[in-house]
């Protein structure tokens, strides 16, 4: 096996060497399907990888936390929530990485071998990348483990083998936990893990179909949705929420009113000043000395 260094805080890497792949090619199961490499990053801050000319394996990626992208065959960039895979066949130009603010957890496995298309049409892969939302995380990270463990026997015919049997057992599994169009879940988490994303991504610059889409529903079925849940739109949601936070921030913090801005997704100082009035009543810089200037003053009482 090799094992190689990109430089993430305890991650785990593993290729199968040039000679191991050939040796696997005449074996009956190998043949079907081979994983020649696999990987886990628990922490995978500025992670990117650029493939213009695609890859020569099949490969899964399974973001377990955080969020990622992912912009495949010239196709509009994607955003890969946690609990959601994404794959891309061999030979097709792509790319991914790490959402800044918020850098996904993964588990990621490239495959090849007779049957491979099969396992992809298996688990209804898309052209264009849509990522597939999965239920039974931890099952499926427990199926990786395993998968991970016997890699230390891959240098012998039945470790190959092995790899191979826990490899389609991986895939099986990942296909009956897909959750098509999230049919199975129900309104109340749909619109919690659209709130969840809003709070964690602030600085992000998403789309209502971008929240429609990790809700599993058309847009305006998810408007409907989250105004019945929430009692407002959900952009007009997402709004309130950025400058609640942006308030927190002038309050505990002494970053610039710039930075601040950048904080929660606004590249123009101006517009946030002028959205942050209108939601407080005052400019950034107003606010934070009324709110300074109420804590010295309860600050002099107390001494």
């Amino acid at each position: 096996m090799i094992f190689e260094e990109e430089g993430f805080q305890q991650q785990r890497l593993m290729r199968l060497p040039p000679e191991l792949v050939e040796r696997a090619s005449g074996l009956a199961v190998c043949q079907d399907i081979l994983a020649t490499d696999l990987g886990h990053f628990p922490e995978a801050a500025r992670h990117v990888v650029h493939r213009p000319q695609g890859c020569s394996q099949h490969i899964l990626i399974l973001c377990v936390s955080g969020e990622g992208w992912c912009r495949i065959n010239g196709h509009r960039r994607r955003r890969i929530p946690a609990g959601h895979i994404v794959l891309i066949p061999e030979g097709t130009p792509h790319s991914y990485g790490a959402f800044v603010q918020n850098p996904w957890r993964l588990y990621w496995v490239h495959f090849t071998g007779e049957r491979a298309s099969t396992y992809l049409e298996l688990l209804d892969a898309d052209s264009d990348g849509s990522p597939k939302n999965v239920s039974g995380l931890t099952d499926i990270c427990e199926a990786f483990e395993t998968l991970w463990q016997v890699r230390e026997e891959g240098g012998s015919e039945p470790g190959l083998m092995r790899m191979s049997a826990e490899l389609s057992r991986l895939l099986v599994m990942i296909h009956g936990h897909l959750r098509t169009g999230n049919a199975s879940l129900g309104t109340e988490e749909r619109i919690q893990r659209v709130v969840v994303q809003m709070r964690e991504g602030v600085a992000t610059r998403y789309r209502l179909q971008d929240f429609a889409q990790s809700a599993g529903v058309s847009t305006p079925h998810f408007c409907a949705l989250f105004k019945a849940q929430t009692g407002v739109a959900p952009m007009t949601y997402f709004s309130r929420l950025r400058m609640r936070v942006a308030a927190e921030w002038l309050e505990g913090s002494s970053e610039t009113i710039s930075k601040i801005a950048l904080n929660v997704g606004y590249q123009n100082p101006f517009h946030f000043t002028r959205a942050f009035r209108r939601a407080h009543g005052c400019s950034p810089r107003d606010y934070r000395k009324q709110v300074r200037g109420v804590i010295t003053s309860e600050e002099n009482d107390e001494s």
